[in-house]
């Protein structure tokens, strides 16, 4: 609280963080408005009160702000998280690519040779490959990402642990935390969003072909 005189300061307890704290004898007393007031720990300048607490003593001076005002936060873009973003498009684009009739038995063809021949199409190895190594390096990516926002100072940032979820569950997370505690960083969700857009259109058309082409076998 930012008592305006000896008589209300007398109502409340000055506390070691900064604000002022209601006695327990006088609970119903209304908090003074926000508003600058002479410094409760003395010093030479008013200090500001928002309402709750009182600012730094370095806090905006009245004729350039009306409420103290802090300094901007190091940018959270890092180039892992892009990359973490971007990487699952290397599997998604092997769904453009998989031969759809590798799912069907061909005629007099048996059950393990038409296993066999799923098992080594060329778009269903693209996309086995590059989904496993995309996984593998979401991971080391995750950690040094998750260092770079500590080391710029961003407070208790997303845990690299929700990467085994899936790179693009990690991105989400992140990106929403670091949002609420710097008012940044929602630039590698967008990247996310578009490329699991991109995903969806490709399982649509896979889904698509092999409806079609079901269609004509049966």
């Amino acid at each position: 609280m930012a008592p305006s005189s000896l008589t209300e300061r007398a109502k409340f307890t000055y506390t070691a963080r900064g604000s002022y704290t209601r006695r327990m004898s006088d609970s119903t007393t209304p908090l003074p408005s926000a508003g600058w007031y002479a410094d409760p720990a003395g010093g030479p300048t008013p200090r500001w009160w928002d309402g709750t607490a009182w600012a730094a003593p370095e806090g905006a001076s009245p004729s350039s702000s009306s409420t103290p005002t802090s300094s901007p936060a190091a940018s959270t873009n890092t180039w892992q998280i892009f990359v973490l973003a971007a990487m699952p498009i290397l599997s998604i684009i092997g769904l453009f690519f998989l031969d759809v009739s590798a799912f069907f038995p061909s005629y007099g063809e048996g059950a393990l040779e038409a296993q066999l021949r799923i098992y080594t199409d060329p778009g269903y190895l693209a996309i086995m490959v590059t989904g496993w190594l995309v996984f593998l390096a979401s991971i080391p990516l995750s950690i040094f990402d998750r260092k770079t926002l500590i080391a710029r100072g961003v407070d208790r940032p997303f845990h690299w642990a929700f990467v085994f979820l899936g790179s693009f569950w990690y991105t989400i997370g992140r990106s929403i935390v670091v949002y609420i505690r710097t008012r940044q960083g929602l630039g590698p969700l967008w990247i996310a969003v578009v490329v699991q857009t991109v995903g969806l259109i490709g399982a649509f058309t896979l889904l698509a072909n092999m409806m079609t082409l079901m269609m004509r076998l049966f």
